[in-house]
C-alpha cells in the first residue's frame, strides 16, 4: 500500500507522537528477513560455506546482478511494516567482486526507501538518498558464490555483508521498497548482488535491477524465472518514539526525523 505524500507526512507524525508517557524504546531485533543466500553448509571452497547456483539440479545459472556505482546500476525488492510500524536501525545487504580475495573490497553502499515500486512515477523516497554512503562496516561472510558444478573449485566470489546505516528511518505500516547501489574496487568486477537461494527449490520473487535509468525485472539468465534480493532489516517496532529526555520527562525531544 502506497501513501500519498500528505497523507505519508501525517501517518509519520502522528506515528512519532502516538503512545503513552510511560512508552519506552524498545530492543533493537531483526524486523525483516527477505530470504536466505545459504544452500550448501561447508559445501563451498576450501570447506566454506556455498551459496549455489543449482545449475545442475534446477537449471539456475545467474550468480548475481550488477548494482555498481561505477556503471550507474541499482537494485530493489520489497518488503511488509507491520502494525505499529517500526523505526529503523540498520540494513544487512549482501555482495561480491569477481576476483577479490575474502578481504572485503566494498567501499561504500547507498540505499532508498520508498512508499512504492521505483518504477512506479507515484512513488516517492521516504528514507536515504542515491548517493550518500551509509556503510558502516562490511565483512566476509565465509561463504562463496558459485554454480553448483564448481562448488568446491570457484574460489573467486567471496560474498561479504555490509551493514548500512539506517538510524531514523521511521515507516507506518504498509508496503516498501528498498533500492540500493554498492561501491567497490575497480580492480575486480561488480559488485554483484546475489539472489535468493534455497536448496532444491526456485521460489518466484520480485526484485528489479535499474539498467541505464530503466527498471527491469531481475531474472536468472536460463531459466527466465523472477527472482529476489536477500537483505535484512533490524530496529525497533514502536508506535513512540524517544530522543532523551524520557527521565527528565522533557517530550520536546520526540522527533519524526528522516534521515
Amino acid at each position: 500500500m502506497r501513501l500519498p505524500r500528505h497523507r505519508y507526512l501525517t501517518t509519520i507524525a502522528a506515528f512519532a507522537l502516538a503512545g503513552t508517557a510511560a512508552a519506552q524504546e524498545g530492543s533493537v531485533v531483526v524486523l525483516f528477513d527477505n530470504g536466505p543466500l545459504l544452500t550448501h553448509p561447508a559445501g563451498g571452497c576450501a570447506g566454506n560455506d556455498l551459496s549455489a547456483a543449482q545449475n545442475t539440479t534446477l537449471g539456475l545459472t545467474s550468480r548475481g546482478f550488477n548494482h555498481s556505482v561505477s556503471g550507474d546500476f541499482r537494485v530493489a525488492d520489497d518488503f511488509v511494516v507491520d502494525p505499529p510500524g517500526w523505526e529503523l536501525d540498520q540494513v544487512e545487504l549482501y555482495a561480491y567482486q569477481g576476483g577479490s580475495t575474502t578481504a572485503s573490497p566494498i567501499t561504500a553502499v547507498n540505499y532508498q526507501i520508498w512508499d512504492g515500486s521505483p518504477d512506479d512515477p507515484l512513488a516517492v523516497v521516504v528514507c536515504g538518498d542515491p548517493t550518500t554512503n551509509r556503510m558502516s562496516t562490511t565483512e566476509w561472510t565465509s561463504m562463496w558464490r558459485a554454480l553448483l558444478s564448481e562448488a568446491t573449485t570457484d574460489c573467486t566470489r567471496p560474498i561479504m555483508r555490509q551493514n548500512v546505516d539506517a538510524v531514523g528511518c521511521l515507516l507506518p505500516p504498509g508496503t516498501y521498497w528498498i533500492d540500493w547501489q554498492t561501491d567497490g574496487d575497480i580492480a575486480f568486477t561488480g559488485p554483484w548482488a546475489p539472489p535468493i537461494a534455497v536448496l532444491d527449490q526456485n521460489p518466484p520473487g520480485n526484485a528489479l535491477q535499474q539498467v541505464a535509468g530503466t527498471w527491469q525485472a531481475v531474472v536468472d539468465a536460463a531459466l527466465l524465472t523472477p527472482l529476489d534480493l536477500p537483505f535484512v532489516i533490524h530496529g525497533t517496532a514502536n508506535g513512540l518514539v524517544f530522543r532523551d529526555g524520557f527521565e527528565s520527562g522533557d517530550t520536546s525531544r520526540w522527533t519524526a526525523a528522516f534521515p
